[in-house]
């Protein structure tokens, strides 16, 4: 059953189970009466957007999900998927197993086919995040994120700024402490007091987004590779529907974090956030050079 991609091309249009030629709506089945000279064999699974009547008049409620049974006559009913055990205590385990597999991969199959349905307008919503979140693109942003890494700036103005600034994009700088400040540490009671203080004087925005680019190229890595596997899943073997359904569990937090990683992108590469790193020097033509290279991005 696993093997066979037929299997997996569930019934879920109602007019698939109408249409079929020996199907009929209702049968009377007598509480007490032994439902399984009545109910030959189970031989369709079904599972509907919208609620439907039981074939067992006796049942009167409406099921989503169930069984197409056959009958002792040659015709056809549907019945819920726990109508057998509650209205006859009849469970027909021996069919509900082989159907076991095809139940619990029903929801990986209309999740892919939805997806299938609608990959035109995912496609579309990828290319307006990948280009539309913000001033810069994707493509521009790791384009930039390269060039900070590799060549915009003089390599040993690049250093001072891996040295400098701290992962989180805080920039320090040491001051000597004042008499007063000094004199107060000692009134304090304080040992081990040092004439140096660290001052905070900067903070660039998103700095991290440098060093963790690679995350945002692998998310969109994944869509990439997932729409071109989404397909039609009654073209599809069990394995496969299985594989992709994986796949699709992450779909919608990976495009997420996707768009945030574009964001915080376009909120790193401004004029106003990359100048700060001109506090690090102290000549004016190395502030010059941040300078020239921050208004690259306005």
């Amino acid at each position: 059953m696993i093997e066979n991609p037929q299997h997996f091309n569930l019934i879920t249009n109602f007019e698939e189970i109408t249409s079929r030629p020996n199907f009929v709506e209702k049968v009377t089945i007598a509480r007490g009466e032994d439902v399984q000279n009545t109910i030959s064999d189970l031989v369709g699974f079904y599972v509907l957007r919208d609620f439907v009547s039981c074939g067992i008049s006796s049942c009167g409620r409406k099921h989503q999900k169930g069984y197409i049974a056959a009958l002792h006559d040659g015709n056809e009913i549907i019945i819920g998927h726990k109508c057998g055990k509650k209205h006859f205590g009849v469970t027909f385990d021996e069919k509900a197993k082989q159907f076991k597999h095809l139940r619990d991969n029903a929801n990986q199959y209309l999740q892919i086919k939805a997806m299938f349905e609608k990959l035109p307008q995912l496609k579309e919503s990828l290319e307006r995040i990948l280009n539309q979140s913000g001033k810069m693109t994707f493509l521009q942003i790791k384009m930039a994120v390269k060039s900070f890494k590799e060549d915009a700036l003089d390599c040993w103005i690049r250093m001072k700024i891996r040295q400098e600034v701290t992962s989180n994009g805080s920039i320090f700088i040491d001051y000597f402490k004042t008499k007063e400040e000094i004199n107060a540490e000692i009134l304090s009671g304080r040992k081990n007091i040092s004439d140096i203080k660290r001052v905070l004087v900067a903070n660039i925005a998103e700095y991290d987004v440098i060093a963790t680019w690679h995350n945002a190229e692998r998310l969109k890595d994944y869509f990439d590779r997932l729409y071109r596997e989404i397909k039609n899943p009654n073209q599809m073997d069990g394995v496969a529907i299985k594989a992709l359904s994986k796949k699709l569990r992450q779909h919608d937090q990976n495009l997420r974090e996707l768009e945030d990683y574009i964001k915080r992108g376009n909120r790193l590469f401004t004029p106003e956030n990359l100048v700060q790193f001109a506090v690090l020097f102290t000549k004016p033509y190395e502030q010059k050079i941040i300078e020239k290279y921050a208004n690259n991005f306005a």
